[in-house]
């Protein structure tokens, strides 16, 4: 859960430095115009790049939301009914479902449009006027994407925080 929970934090992270870099670079992407306009070029590639990266990311997520779905049955199972730790069972179990319906929302709606957006832009890159509609439209899916990413890091770490009561809740019961 950790790692899952880490791995977001970077890539929020992370994104500022590609934008960084591509913008100090000003690469030229010989498939996409001829002429590098407002250096769209950087940024549609921090973008794709973030898309990829992204995409990864979720894809570890998935596997991590298995192993942590393993462990609060097996705190169904073997945990408390009743009290404040089968309170924060609950809590755990919501804030994980929220997990997983933001990386679901993202994997299969946000990252999509995203790609269509891009996909859009680069082939009507040469009229003006599309370009310019079509660059707004990578703008606000790329800004739906970090606010969707966000939202998995805070649905995270609120799930790290409620699993900080579990340890204790196991020490206990071991020591009985």
């Amino acid at each position: 859960m950790s790692s899952w929970f880490g791995s977001a934090v970077f890539l929020l992270l992370i994104v500022g430095t590609i934008f960084a870099v591509m913008r100090d670079q000003d690469p030229t992407l010989p498939k996409v115009l001829s002429v590098n306009i407002d250096g769209d070029h950087g940024v549609l590639l921090s973008i794709h790049l973030f898309t990829k990266l992204a995409r990864v990311m979720t894809t570890f997520g998935f596997a991590c939301a298995g192993a942590v779905l393993i462990g609060l049955a097996g705190q169904f199972v073997f945990g408390e009914r009743a009290g404040p730790r089968f309170i924060d069972l609950i809590v755990r179990v919501g804030l994980m479902i929220a997990s997983l319906g933001v990386m679901i929302y993202d994997r299969f709606v946000v990252t999509p449009k995203l790609a269509s957006a891009i996909a859009s832009y680069i082939d009507q890159a040469d009229d003006p006027e599309a370009t310019r509609e079509n660059r707004e439209r990578v703008i606000r899916a790329y800004h739906e994407a970090i606010a969707v990413l966000g939202g998995l890091a805070c649905a995270l770490g609120g799930l790290i925080l409620f699993s900080a009561n579990f340890s204790q809740a196991v020490m206990t019961v071991t020591r009985e």
